[in-house]
C-alpha cells in the first residue's frame, strides 16, 4: 500500500484551532461546516469503519497520522529512534534494522559512530522503500518533564532539518521515544504533532507521516486530534 492508502487520519498544519478537531459531537457535516467557516477546505471519507479527515489550508502539505508498519512506509525518508551509540535496541530500532538489513545498517551505523541527545544522522535505508533513515537518539524521560520534552522536540525539529537538507519531499516518524525509552505516550504523541506541524508552517512542501503501530495510541490520537468513530 501507499503512504496515502495507508492514512487513516489527516489533518492540516497550518494554524487550524484544534478544538474544533477534538469535539467527538460533531458530526461530518457540521464538522465540515464550522472548518469551512474557519477558511479550510474538508473532506471526509470512510474506511475501514473509521472517519477519515483530509483538512488542508491554501498553501500547507497535510500531516498525516497513520495506524500501521513503518519498515513499509513509501517515503524518502524514515526516522529511527536511535541510541547515542547508534547500536540496534529493542523496539521500532530492531524492527528497522531488521527490515532494512542488520549486517548492512549497523555497518553504516558504526561508520557514523554517534549521535548525540537531540541531534540527528543520516544513513541509505538499504533494503527499506525508503531512501535514507535519520536516526535520531534521546536520553529518555528519567522523570523529568522538562528536559524531557526539550531534547524530544530538538529530536524532532533535527530530524526535519535533516530531511530538508537532504531535499526529502517526505518524511515518516513513529512515536519516537516513547514505550521503551518511558517517555508517556500521551506526552509523546502532543510533543510530535506541536513540533511537525510548527516545523511544517516554515516547510509546506514538506509530506510528514507520524506511523503509529499501538491500536490504543491510534484511537487515542483520534479521540485528541481528529474525529472519532461515527
Amino acid at each position: 500500500r501507499s503512504a496515502r492508502q495507508s492514512c487513516l487520519l489527516l489533518f492540516g498544519c497550518d494554524g487550524i484551532d484544534l478544538k474544533l478537531l477534538q469535539n467527538a459531537e460533531y458530526g461530518p457535516r457540521l464538522f465540515t461546516n464550522a472548518l469551512r467557516r474557519h477558511g479550510r477546505r474538508c473532506q471526509f471519507l470512510w474506511l475501514s469503519g473509521l472517519w477519515i479527515s483530509d483538512v488542508k489550508g491554501e498553501d500547507s502539505m497535510p500531516f498525516h497520522i497513520v495506524y500501521g508498519d513503518i519498515t513499509q512506509m513509501q517515503v524518502d525518508a524514515i526516522v529511527n529512534a536511535a541510541s547515542v551509540s547508534l547500536k540496534k535496541r529493542p523496539g521500532i530500532c530492531a524492527a528497522i534494522f531488521h527490515a532494512a538489513g542488520e549486517h548492512l545498517l549497523q555497518k553504516a551505523c558504526r561508520d557514523v559512530g554517534y549521535c548525540p541527545p537531540g541531534k540527528a544522522v543520516i544513513t541509505p535505508g538499504f533494503h527499506l522503500p525508503a531512501r535514507f533513515i535519520i536516526h535520531t537518539a534521546s536520553p529518555g524521560w528519567f522523570g523529568s518533564i522538562h528536559n524531557a520534552r526539550r531534547i524530544l522536540k530538538l529530536c524532532y525539529f533535527h530530524s526535519m532539518g535533516l530531511a530538508a537538507a537532504y531535499r526529502c519531499k517526505s518524511l515518516a516518524f513513529p512515536l519516537i521515544f516513547s514505550g521503551d525509552y518511558a517517555i508517556p505516550r500521551q506526552e509523546a504523541l502532543k510533543t510530535a504533532v506541536a513540533s511537525i506541524q510548527l516545523f511544517l508552517q516554515q516547510h509546506p512542501s514538506m509530506e510528514i507521516y507520524l506511523v503509529l503501530y499501538r491500536r490504543s495510541i491510534y484511537e487515542y490520537a483520534i479521540r485528541t486530534y481528529g474525529c472519532g468513530e461515527p
